[in-house]
């Protein structure tokens, strides 16, 4: 870009840097439209998958524990068995 000077530019001077402007803002302009509507689409399809497959890990992770939790209950139910009955047959 041609720098301004303290000499007065000429009518067709300013007129070319107004086409060259014109031509820089739409270039500008189109680079943006193509972030919006490529770029960002993108990033919007890959969090939207992401979120699925964290979802999915979330199922996989509370099932899991909801079957370790079943496991403990289990045990605790045994041990508490394998105490109460020598108590209960001592006392018979």
């Amino acid at each position: 870009m041609q720098k301004i000077s303290k000499v007065a530019w000429s009518h067709d001077d300013i007129h070319d840097e107004i086409i060259k402007n014109k031509y820089t803002i739409q270039i500008i302009q189109n680079d943006i439209d193509v972030i919006k509507n490529n770029h960002l689409k993108h990033i919007e399809d890959d969090m939207k998958s992401v979120h699925k497959k964290v979802d999915k890990l979330d199922e996989k992770i509370d099932k899991k524990i909801d079957k370790m939790d079943s496991r403990l209950w289990w045990i605790i139910g045994i041990l508490i068995a394998a105490t109460l009955v020598p108590m209960i047959k001592d006392s018979l």
